[in-house]
């Protein structure tokens, strides 16, 4: 969680309020109203587009995990 403590303490506080509810939930699972797609080439890894940013989470177990989050243009480099 480290990486995306860092990201989020970069932003302004709306994007960063935004960017927590978002992840609180994707972390239950809440993804009806979020734009999610699966990403291709990898087994168990969804994305979900907030404007500019990407948060990147794969479903384990009923939850969740949230692996990277990134603006658009860097998130996928970094997988």
């Amino acid at each position: 969680m480290d990486q995306i403590e860092k990201f989020i303490r970069k932003l302004n506080k709306k994007m960063a309020l935004r960017i927590l509810d978002a992840l609180e939930n994707v972390v239950e699972l809440r993804l009806e109203s979020m734009d999610v797609e699966k990403m291709k080439g990898h087994k168990n890894l969804y994305r979900v587009r907030l404007g500019q940013i990407r948060i990147v989470f794969q479903k384990e177990q009923g939850s969740g995990v949230p692996v990277y989050i990134e603006y658009r243009g860097g998130v996928y480099k970094g997988l």
